[in-house]
């Protein structure tokens, strides 16, 4: 269970972690959705998969964005890495 208090703002969250620690997903209860004009609170996912090496990391390569609502989940977002950069010098000037 993680906590994040950012600018008046609180996002708390559900962390669910692999044996060999890959995060698996991050769920939510507190992201608002926006359904027919009105904020309506749904469980939020983000769960991630299939794991690999990238430039020496091993990262998601898959994402997902998942609403939760009463008649069934819906993904409204999926994300596959195809490639990393990194810009090292950028974070040691």
């Amino acid at each position: 269970r993680a906590t994040l208090p950012t600018q008046g703002t609180t996002v708390e969250a559900t962390l669910a972690f692999a044996p060999d620690g890959r995060l698996l997903n991050f769920i939510s209860d507190d992201r608002g959705a926006l359904t027919n004009g009105q904020l309506e609170y749904h469980r939020f996912s983000t769960p991630l998969s299939d794991y690999r090496d990238f430039g020496g990391y091993r990262l998601a390569a898959l994402g997902k964005a998942v609403w939760h609502y009463p008649d069934g989940p819906f993904t409204y977002g999926e994300f596959r890495l195809q490639d990393v950069s990194y810009n090292v010098s950028a974070f040691n000037p």
